[in-house]
């Protein structure tokens, strides 16, 4: 598990349907690093709710 922020262009609005490729910014933890690879999907959710299913495109160097 981790948590993250997903911040879209100021008007941009997402439905259920849409596909978009956004940056996402994650809070990992430690034993979630490794599970973290390109082509890896994971859930989106807002607190027990699933709102998106997404696809890992690339994995970034974390900033410290």
């Amino acid at each position: 598990m981790c948590m993250g922020f997903i911040e879209l262009p100021e008007g941009q609005q997402v439905a259920p349907g849409d596909t978009i490729q956004t940056d996402i910014s994650l809070r990992i933890y430690p034993a979630v690093k490794p599970e973290m690879s390109v082509g890896r999907q994971w859930r989106i959710q807002e607190g027990g709710k699933l709102v998106a299913v997404g696809t890992i495109l690339e994995v970034l160097d974390p900033v410290a």
